[in-house]
């Protein structure tokens, strides 16, 4: 038998002691980092980051508002260069420019710029309000949006299977345009003319039903696919005013039906790129669907969007096509 000396029991003790109390801050510390990570992933905590990109379609009213997007008469295949810089609060800056053929010369022939605040994704509700200016080269160019301000605002509640939508939209701005008739009266060779600056101010209102899918691992590890189908219902009030010149009614060799007749003719040559832009009550303008779809892959994302939509009034001369698709395609580059 041999005993063990008292101090080596103390020093057992003081060990043991030590280790239980190196044990309960470790488990400390776990439960710390563990609720960080929850908190962290209960807010979806994400860096900010800039972002390039580069895309295709024919949208050319608004950068959020589909509803000012179906208005616009004339369309073309715009060319979209964007960059912009997103900070994790929500805050973002980007800016578009517009690049387009025209009258055989393919140029820049608008810019826009838009303030915004989102609220971070993993919310249960989705709120976003954005400011777009717009940079217009030409007012007489048939692509130039008639809209140079732009205020957006929509709310999406995301909890439930279907997600009811609702956004607001006041844009207003001004387009000019000039029409030119050259012909002959009794053989006298005539110029005539009839200028105009028109003024624009739209409110929207819009309301929505959505769902949004979800795909991850799709094609490669870690990446994603979203796709969001929305049904919609537009609601709105225009109001244009136009401040018109013109030089028929100078020429003293022409009567009332003559006048009356070559102005017939002068309004023909009309552009069609604000026909749905008219005055207006307030009243239902049009239904929509509205297809959205994200992949993103690492640093890399690419945005098809498609909207159908069809204008319910049946008045003025903005029934002549009650049919409008605006659809763009946008590839991004994301810089943390």
């Amino acid at each position: 038998m041999f005993s063990v000396p008292s101090y080596a029991q103390e020093k057992s003790a003081v060990d043991s002691s030590k280790l239980t109390m190196d044990k309960m801050i470790d488990s400390a510390q776990m439960m710390v980092d563990s609720a960080i990570a929850l908190i962290k992933e209960l807010n979806n905590e994400k860096e900010s980051y800039a972002q390039v990109g580069v895309g295709v379609g024919n949208s050319l009213f608004s950068v959020h508002n589909n509803a000012l997007n179906a208005k616009q008469g004339s369309s073309a295949f715009v060319f979209m260069p964007s960059v912009g810089y997103y900070h994790k609060s929500g805050l973002s800056l980007s800016a578009i420019s517009y690049l387009l053929k025209e009258k055989k010369m393919f140029g820049v022939n608008q810019y826009a710029v838009t303030p915004a605040y989102e609220t971070p994704a993993g919310k249960d509700i989705d709120f976003l309000a954005s400011y777009t200016h717009y940079f217009v080269k030409n007012e007489y160019s048939n692509y130039s949006s008639p809209v140079q301000n732009d205020f957006y605002a929509s709310v999406i509640y995301k909890k439930p299977f279907i997600q009811p939508g609702f956004a607001i939209g006041y844009s207003f701005g001004e387009y000019k345009d000039v029409r030119r008739l050259d012909t002959a009266i009794a053989g006298i060779e005539k110029h005539f003319y009839d200028s105009a600056t028109n003024k624009i101010k739209t409110v929207s209102a819009i309301v929505s039903v959505q769902h949004e899918f979800d795909w991850n691992d799709v094609f490669k590890k870690n990446d994603g696919i979203i796709f969001t189908p929305a049904l919609m219902l537009n609601l709105g009030q225009d109001n244009a005013t136009s401040d018109a010149h013109t030089n028929i009614g100078l020429d003293p060799t022409l009567n009332t039906p003559a006048r009356k007749a070559l102005g017939n003719r002068l309004n023909k040559l009309l552009t069609k790129r604000a026909a749905k832009l008219q005055t207006t009550p307030f009243q239902a303008e049009s239904a929509g669907l509205d297809l959205a779809a994200q992949y993103a892959i690492g640093i890399f994302s690419v945005e098809p969007h498609a909207y159908f939509d069809y204008y319910i009034p049946s008045s003025n001369n903005s029934t002549s096509n009650r049919f409008t698709q605006v659809y763009s395609i946008n590839f991004y580059f994301s810089i943390y």
